[in-house]
């Protein structure tokens, strides 16, 4: 019985021993076929190029658009409208006579000068015959002269007010809505109409005081306005000599094309000014 239980213990140490070295056997294989290459899942990566990047350093400012050249139309002297010459909200040229003014008294004096005018002339001809001849004084002869001068001197003075009841354009542009009709009464006072040239507009903003040194003439900004999804290009061509004290910013004046008329004067614009780029620049996501 001795012998048997001994056998018996023998046999079952020999199968624990074959059982470990088959897994340690397993275990190997497993971990050398997991170091085979491709034999893994493959793992998912995120690829960026790396290349230069034109980055801009910009400052953003609020800015308003005004015409190039604008005027209200007034009157020099007083006086009844006789005539209208314009369609509102049309473009007029240099020039245009736009309202004509009551000039009646100034015809009738200039006929009454151009009367005394030809008899004081042929009067002043008559004593330079004279006193050649020693018939008159010189100084006779010099009253009649200097007569005939004051004379042409008032004609020029009534040419001049009758220029101004003719009221023009002083430059082309679109004219605005009218303010009075033929047969008012006006005084220098009395706004007519307004005037504005809008071929290209002023687009006018501010900088604050740390930018004021950066800001150059010829220098290209860009804009938009409200409802309007185009960026406009501008050319900055004056600013102020100094920067305000009060809101410690400098104004700025550039000139924006406005051949399709889009711009319109009194529009509000956002304003892009770049103040510098860098074209080697090297930027990744975060």
């Amino acid at each position: 019985m001795r012998i048997s239980y001994i056998i018996l213990i023998v046999f079952i140490v020999l199968v624990i021993v074959l059982i470990y070295f088959k897994i340690s056997s397993n275990s190997n294989s497993s971990i050398q076929n997991s170091k085979k290459p491709g034999s893994g899942d493959a793992v998912m990566a995120e690829v960026l190029v790396v290349k230069d990047t034109l980055l801009q350093y910009q400052i953003q400012s609020i800015g308003s658009v005004k015409a190039n050249e604008e005027v209200n139309i007034v009157s020099e002297p007083a006086g009844k409208i006789t005539g209208i010459y314009f369609k509102e909200g049309n473009t007029v040229s240099k020039g245009t006579l736009l309202f004509k003014l009551d000039d009646a008294e100034y015809v009738a004096r200039k006929k009454k000068l151009e009367s005394e005018i030809k008899f004081a002339s042929d009067n002043e001809s008559r004593y330079k015959i004279l006193k050649d001849k020693g018939g008159v004084s010189a100084q006779t002869y010099e009253e009649i002269a200097n007569q005939l001068q004051t004379l042409k001197a008032d004609l020029e003075l009534i040419n001049v007010q009758l220029s101004k009841t003719e009221i023009r354009a002083p430059f082309t542009g679109k004219i605005g809505l009218r303010n009075v009709s033929e047969g008012a009464y006006v005084t220098a006072n009395t706004i007519l109409t307004s005037l504005q040239d809008i071929s290209k507009t002023k687009i006018d903003f501010t900088v604050p005081e740390r930018y004021a040194s950066l800001q150059k003439p010829q220098q290209q900004i860009f804009f938009t306005v409200e409802n309007d999804s185009t960026n406009y290009s501008a050319v900055i061509v004056a600013s102020d000599p100094s920067v305000n004290t009060s809101t410690r910013s400098l104004n700025v004046r550039a000139v924006a094309a406005n051949s399709n008329q889009k711009l319109i004067p009194g529009m509000s614009a956002r304003i892009t000014i770049t103040l510098g780029e860098n074209i080697h620049s090297i930027l990744e996501p975060t």
